[in-house]
């Protein structure tokens, strides 16, 4: 294990970008200064920030080269990145990969991203452009200026930059499929696949038991997850529908769909090509389990059972942040697919005894 340094400091990072691109003289003393202590320092911090990140998750691990001089150019000259590659152990030689390190360009900053080898590669221009074409914009570049390095520490910039790969492995495995020829199709972004409805679910509703063991929750964090993973499932549902009333030549009902208020007892109002209308109730989850259960409120409840005829549920599954994409599958009879369990109880001050 890498002896942990000191957490990246401005003044270094603000040093290594007035040296960035210049032609280094090696008998020149300052060349020599700098390249101590400053390139140096900031190659063996790159290297325990990749180092503990791939320790984390694994199977990745890491490599880079500590160099600081670029000679691509026929000329020695300070390089302008840091650059440390993180991969799956056996992707090793397939040119793509995460990236962690200091940018020294645009005033300096630390980045993370989704990459590829775009010089010197075994990569055709094909396989290039076919990754170019297929690597989602939030993954190509995230950054952390140096005006906010006062408020990181290593244990933020690693669980950070951890969680970020974790969460984009699977658009990674399928670039690596991508470029092997082995997945003939690109990645989708931003869109909802449609599923079966599962054959397997519940008999019967598990018996619930108290377990009486106290836990440490944030309510506030958790509702604005929740809430932000349910506003994405809706706007994922939303443009769905529109798409599918176009797609059935029905723009004047697709221009009409429209997400509606809380407390209406549903989420979207849609229609179907005939001009009847569709009042669908959205469930997300980023869990991969699609029979996973969800909850449904007393007023949605009500309005399901007054709409029997036009009401559905959206059951969306295997949501991923990253590229914004879920499955889903359509509970067009709720009332007879699912099994309702009460699991809270309101609670009325009865008169006093006279």
């Amino acid at each position: 294990m890498i002896q942990q340094p000191d957490f990246f400091a401005v003044e270094e990072i603000k040093q290594f970008t007035k040296w960035v691109g210049v032609i280094y003289d090696k008998d020149n003393a300052d060349h020599h200064s700098v390249a101590e202590k400053v390139f140096y320092p900031l190659l063996d911090k790159t290297e325990y920030w990749s180092s503990e990140v791939a320790r984390r998750i694994p199977p990745f691990e890491e490599e880079g080269k500590r160099s600081w001089l670029d000679q691509s150019n026929r000329s020695m000259v300070f390089k302008p990145y840091t650059w440390r590659k993180i991969f799956k152990a056996g992707d090793k030689g397939k040119g793509i990969f995460f990236t962690v390190g200091v940018d020294g360009q645009e005033g300096g900053e630390l980045i993370y991203k989704l990459d590829y080898q775009f010089s010197r590669t075994n990569l055709s221009d094909d396989q290039q452009k076919l990754i170019e074409d297929n690597i989602p914009p939030k993954l190509r570049w995230q950054s952390i200026p140096i005006s906010k390095l006062k408020v990181y520490s290593w244990e933020d910039l690693i669980n950070e930059t951890a969680s970020f790969i974790a969460e984009s492995a699977d658009v990674y495995d399928r670039l690596i499929q991508l470029v092997a020829g082995n997945d003939a199709d690109n990645i989708s972004i931003n869109e909802l696949h449609i599923k079966p409805r599962p054959k397997t679910g519940y008999s019967a509703i598990p018996e619930a038991k108290a377990t009486f063991v106290g836990v440490d929750k944030d309510f506030v964090k958790e509702s604005f997850v929740l809430k932000k993973l349910g506003d994405a499932g809706e706007q994922l549902v939303l443009d769905y529908e529109m798409h599918y009333l176009i797609e059935q030549g029905r723009e004047d009902l697709a221009e009409r769909v429209r997400k509606v208020l809380d407390g209406e007892g549903y989420d979207i109002h849609s229609y179907q090509p005939d001009g009847s209308d569709k009042f669908i109730e959205v469930k997300t989850t980023s869990h991969r389990d699609s029979s996973q259960p969800f909850y449904l409120t007393i007023n949605e409840k009500q309005f399901a059972e007054s709409h029997l005829d036009n009401y559905l549920i959206y059951r969306l599954y295997n949501y991923n942040q990253v590229t914004n994409t879920a499955d889903f599958y359509i509970i067009e009879n709720p009332l007879d697919e699912c099994m309702a369990d009460p699991i809270a109880f309101r609670m009325y001050i009865k008169n006093a005894e006279n």
